[in-house]
């Protein structure tokens, strides 16, 4: 406290605190000296001046007279009056002296520091949208397109989405699975008590199902219920279902693709197509193929003469379910003999000679559909020893004895003719034999 000397019986104190108010541009205030002290102890009729000192005023980094806005008229009044004031930091100094005495000695001094500040505008906050995949974490910087009218720093202070959190002054949207529209409020501040709030919309788009081509195998004439959803997949984890199918042999049964396979053996592709229910679909290929049924060679047996060949038609016990049979071939030769295939596919088998006893050989026959057979054996019983029960005979036109037919040898196998020719002296030359009734003559 600094007291003034006596001046007239009246003492003067003023409160040597500095004056510090903070106002908003363009704003009025009046500072009355009375407030902050100084005055007559005893009488509220003191008559004092207020002096501004002209080279005491700064304003924010250089110091020059006091600012235009500021004023003491009537200097009598006590008052300090503010009046339009413009943004900046002010900084004088203010002297009150006593009128009727303007001496030092009856003087004070306080500093007054007047801030004016720009009004405070609450910021504005501009919506936003964005796409963002499912599963994803991504951090969006919804304070892009924010502003404050203040240019004030922003602060992300809030949100309200359980998908969502703050981060470093940005929106982390954690997305789920499941596609859909996710809009999530937000608020933001400037610091100085303004905050305003808008809303970010995260679309999480649907992503189609994926389907996957199939193979299958089935016998003919039956039909089967496939699962081709087995293999197929949707990113979201959305339920799928058969829509459609392209086949005459195929239908939709139960979220299944049944198929009627047909007798005919063959590859019959199905094109069929899958929908996730939010307009995602996709489409693969299911290959059933219809294997063709082998053909069957059932196995021969057959009696031989010694060295005599015997035609052998293999496939004439054989059979094939969904074909014909077109070709014979042999697979392995016999061990005693041999086996040459005709070209009418039968078999002609002659022993070695002077061979008596079993011997066989296998084949195998193949259908239309080129499909093969199982290997078939041909079971071989080989005689040598000959008995004519009856005997056709003529002369050629040389007079050479030619036999004509002949019945059965022992064995019971048919012998189509049998030639026995002997030299002038009575001794059997060879013995001759073939199929049929043609027989042969003797040289």
């Amino acid at each position: 406290m600094l007291a003034f000397p006596a001046f007239a019986q009246e003492i003067y104190a003023w409160t040597e605190s500095p004056i510090r108010r903070t106002i908003e541009t363009g704003s009025s205030m009046v500072l009355d000296l009375r407030d902050y002290g100084y005055g007559e102890e005893g009488s509220p009729d003191s008559s004092f001046s207020i002096v501004l000192a002209p080279t005491a005023y700064r304003l924010t980094g250089y110091t020059q007279g006091y600012p235009s806005f500021v004023s003491n008229t009537p200097a009598s009044s006590g008052r300090l009056v503010i009046t339009n004031a413009v943004v900046g930091t002010y900084a004088f100094t203010m002297r009150a002296r006593h009128t009727s005495n303007p001496g030092p000695a009856n003087s004070g001094r306080v500093g007054v520091r007047i801030t004016v500040v720009d009004p405070n505008y609450p910021p504005v906050a501009v919506n936003n949208s964005y796409t963002q995949a499912h599963s994803t974490t991504v951090d969006h910087n919804v304070l892009s397109n924010d502003i404050d009218p203040n240019g004030d720093p922003l602060t992300l202070s809030s949100e309200n989405s359980p998908y969502a959190s703050v981060v470093s002054n940005k929106l982390r949207f954690a997305a789920p699975a499941t596609p859909g529209t996710y809009p999530v409020t937000y608020t933001i501040s400037d610091g100085r008590g303004g905050t305003a709030s808008a809303v970010a919309t995260i679309t999480v788009p649907n992503v189609a199902p994926t389907a996957v081509n199939d193979s299958y195998t089935q016998a003919r004439s039956t039909t089967v219920d496939r699962n081709v959803l087995s293999n197929d997949s949707d990113p979201n984890g959305d339920a799928l279902t058969i829509t459609g199918e392209n086949s005459s042999y195929a239908s939709i049964v139960s979220n299944k693709l049944r198929f009627a396979a047909p007798a005919s053996p063959g590859s019959y592709p199905v094109t069929y197509t899958i929908a996730d229910g939010r307009g995602g679909t996709a489409s693969a290929v299911a290959t059933i193929t219809v294997p063709n049924a082998a053909p069957v060679a059932a196995n021969d047996s057959v009696l031989a003469l010694t060295q005599i060949p015997v035609q052998i038609n293999v496939k004439a016990n054989d059979s094939d379910s969904d074909g014909t049979i077109v070709a014979v071939a042999i697979l392995s030769g016999p061990a005693n003999g041999s086996a040459l295939l005709n070209s009418d596919q039968t078999i002609t088998y002659t022993s070695e000679a002077a061979y008596s006893g079993s011997d066989s050989f296998t084949y195998r026959v193949t259908d239309n559909d080129g499909t093969h057979s199982g290997a078939g054996t041909v079971s071989v019983t080989v005689d040598n020893s000959y008995s004519v029960s009856h005997i056709d005979y003529a002369y050629d036109a040389l007079g050479r004895l030619k036999v004509v037919q002949t019945s059965t040898d022992l064995g019971g196998l048919p012998v189509g003719w049998v030639a026995y020719c002997y030299d002038p002296s009575g001794n059997r030359q060879s013995v001759e034999a073939g199929a049929g009734a043609a027989g042969a003559a003797c040289e």
